[in-house]
């Protein structure tokens, strides 16, 4: 048995880490919690930044999100 770690966005999942196999498996999937979005509240503790700053690091959350090893794509409805 294996496990790989990723969010379920509402239509797809995203996995964090590499799949472990090549060829086909059952499988089950389990939803742990929600995902916290809480880096986005830094910007309402720190307003001392400027614009730019606040950009970069929108930036960097942003590709922290959208980073995957794979999407798998659903047809729930």
């Amino acid at each position: 048995m294996y496990a790989i770690k990723g969010v379920y966005d509402g239509n797809c999942f995203r996995l964090e880490e590499p799949v472990p196999v090549k060829e086909e498996y059952e499988v089950a999937i389990t939803f742990i919690e929600p995902v916290k979005r809480s880096q986005e509240n830094i910007f309402y503790f720190f307003n001392t930044w400027d614009d730019e700053d606040i950009e970069n690091v929108g930036q960097v959350i942003a590709e922290r999100r959208s980073f995957t090893l794979g999407i798998i794509h659903t047809n729930i409805s």
